[in-house]
């Protein structure tokens, strides 16, 4: 089934189809420091604080590499990392 929507209805369908609800949001610099989007009040840094301070999982890399082992330290293989960053 194909889901069409906005970006974050899209991410967050997905989401919830994989097992327990699991998965990884990647974001790069150029992102982190964009402003919000017209009508909303939210940017990407403020989300990522948001669910640091709930509790959540927050990897920080320099290189694709090194995401790649951290995120391997956490139970995600490095196949599937460098598969979904290549599917892009």
């Amino acid at each position: 089934m194909k889901y069409e929507g906005a970006a974050e209805e899209v991410l967050n369908y997905r989401l919830a189809q994989q097992t327990e609800g699991r998965g990884w949001y990647v974001v790069d610099d150029y992102l982190m420091a964009q402003r919000p989007m017209p009508g909303l009040d939210l940017v990407t840094s403020a989300i990522i604080a948001r669910v640091r301070s709930a509790g959540a999982k927050v990897v920080s890399a320099n290189s694709l590499d090194e995401l790649r082992t951290k995120l391997a330290e956490h139970g995600l293989p490095a196949s599937v990392v460098m598969g979904g960053v290549d599917g892009f």
